[in-house]
């Protein structure tokens, strides 16, 4: 059998389980029913981790969080198109928070687009939104 690397593997046989809950695969993975999983709870991963032979691989970023405005909703449904709202939420979300908290540090945050990375962008800001 030809390796993943491209030389010989040692393995004569795979076998795939489609283990569709999430927890399910992190406690396969723990008592040893599995020796690979994709898609292990960020709650789980340092768990997993901790144990002798298994080790949490990231990825490449692959995927995001994005919150959508509808900006041309109809009457009630229109607070969207307040450049000073969208602002007002963009300013509100702590990105740092996010990575450390929710996603556990299994994470990383697009500095680029982070208001709190420049001060003056966020003096300017709110001076713009009223409070």
């Amino acid at each position: 059998m030809v390796g993943i690397l491209g030389g010989e593997g040692e393995a004569q046989r795979l076998t795939f389980k489609f283990v569709p809950d999430a927890n399910a695969r992190a406690l396969a993975l723990e008592s040893g029913a599995v020796q690979a999983a994709f898609g292990v709870p960020r709650e789980s991963a340092a768990s997993v981790g901790s144990h002798g032979g298994l080790r949490i691989v990231h990825s490449p970023v692959g995927a995001y969080e994005a919150l959508y405005f509808d900006i041309r909703g109809a009457s009630g449904f229109d607070l969207g198109q307040d450049p000073a709202v969208r602002q007002a939420v963009e300013l509100g979300i702590d990105r740092r928070v996010i990575v450390k908290d929710v996603w556990r540090g299994n994470g990383d945050r697009d500095s680029d687009d982070d208001p709190a990375d420049d001060p003056r962008h966020l003096r300017a800001a709110r001076a713009r939104v009223p409070l």
